[in-house]
């Protein structure tokens, strides 16, 4: 098997995790070029779009995967007609979203919002909530929380243990300090956290901040070089009242004031955290970080699960 039909393939395989089919241009945006061992790695540039519609012409006529209406899949895979019933469901999410990311858009030192993990690949199911990335002001990431999450309580969109389905799940946030997600990877790799940089969609920004996020993590995306940033064709923006509020609060703030407020908020916030005797943050590792620069708080983290099972995976199919 050529080396653009392997990696083609360990892509397909990896998406065919979370039964999700693939166009050729999501194959070729996704694929995982440097999936194959350091042997049989080709230097020089990725292939081009071409390059992999051909390859996954020839998977299709070898049998290797299976075309149905654009998109390919593994045989056995889930059918190309449960990717399009899973993206009609997905357009009530998406405009979920937009509420939520107008609101959020004019909390103080809220810097930007994106969209990651399975509703940007098309694996988001009906009773899945919506995982957004925060990324705030540096020195101000427990006022920011704290506003946000306030907000998005009393607007109703805020996912709780009860209220799950079409809720915003504001379970990581960064600040503008701590761009660089890689000190957040999983030790061996930590391929699911490639693919989710790769395909978080740009909500909302304010000063380009998304463009710095990028550049930060270049070097974790090298396994993924055609990967690029996207965001909505019509950025989010809070309503004009609430942009005129947001300014005005983060004048105020801006000084000893606001340190001590955002004092205030780290406290109370980690009185509540530290109630959760369960929490895995009292492990260590990276699912659950408490930090003055990050807030993750995946306590169901699968990553070292997805990776050992993307693993499995490749090798029955020999890439």
């Amino acid at each position: 098997m050529d080396p653009v039909a392997r990696a083609a393939l360990a892509t397909i395989a990896y998406f065919d995790l979370f039964q999700v089919p693939l166009t050729a241009l999501e194959v070729w945006r996704n694929l995982f070029w440097p999936a194959l061992s350091e042997r049989q790695r080709v230097e020089g540039p990725a292939p081009g779009l071409g390059d992999v519609e051909a390859a996954l012409a020839r998977l299709v006529a070898a049998g290797k995967l299976v075309s149905q209406d654009g998109y390919v899949s593994l045989p056995g895979g889930v059918p190309a007609s449960a990717r399009l019933m899973r993206e009609a469901d997905a357009l009530r999410k998406w405009r979920r979203l937009r509420f939520g990311a107008r609101l959020l858009s004019g909390v103080p030192f809220l810097k930007g919002i994106a969209v990651v993990n399975t509703l940007p690949i098309g694996a988001a199911r009906r009773e899945s909530d919506i995982d957004v990335l925060l990324v705030a002001r540096a020195g101000r990431l427990y006022t920011m929380r704290f506003v946000a999450v306030a907000v998005a309580t009393l607007c109703g969109f805020y996912r709780s243990r009860e209220n799950v389905a079409n809720q915003l799940c504001l379970s990581f946030s960064l600040t503008e300090k701590a761009l660089d997600i890689m000190p957040l990877a999983k030790t061996g790799g930590d391929p699911h956290l490639q693919f989710w940089l790769a395909n978080a969609h740009v909500i909302s920004e304010r000063d380009r901040v998304f463009d710095i996020f990028w550049r930060a993590n270049a070097t974790f995306l090298t396994p993924l070089p055609n990967a690029r940033l996207r965001r909505l064709p019509k950025p989010v923006r809070p309503p004009r009242v609430l942009a005129i509020l947001r300014d005005a609060a983060e004048r105020l703030l801006a000084g000893s004031f606001g340190d001590r407020v955002e004092s205030w908020a780290r406290n109370l916030q980690m009185r509540r955290f530290a109630a959760n005797t369960q929490s895995r943050a009292r492990r260590g590792g990276t699912d659950v970080v408490i930090s003055d620069d990050v807030l993750k708080f995946h306590e169901r983290d699968t990553r070292e699960e997805i990776r050992t099972r993307w693993a499995q995976r490749r090798a029955v199919l020999g890439v």
